[in-house]
């Protein structure tokens, strides 16, 4: 039997190949959802923050209906990493 193994990275990664390119707003949402945050844990939490509040400078280019969207999930993604424990800093 092979086991076949999936991490974050190979699933963002395939989801930016399938990302739209035909607008600006498309071009930025793709930069944005493939954006990395820091390696640093303080820089990259605070930065991570600023994502979910919306303040940013990523969203430049992101309407205001598609920003609150995409920060409702970002918003759910933390709160259920934060439940399961896997990560207690966020």
């Amino acid at each position: 039997m092979i086991q076949v193994v999936l991490t974050i990275e190979d699933i963002r990664s395939r989801c930016l190949r399938l990302a739209d390119e035909s607008t600006s707003e498309a071009l930025a949402v793709r930069r944005l959802l493939g954006h990395r945050l820091p390696m640093n844990p303080q820089q990259a939490k605070s930065e991570w923050y600023e994502i979910v509040e919306g303040e940013h400078s990523l969203w430049e280019g992101v309407s205001k209906p598609y920003r609150e969207t995409i920060r409702a999930f970002l918003a759910y993604f933390q709160n259920e990493v934060r439940s399961s424990g896997m990560m207690s800093t966020l």
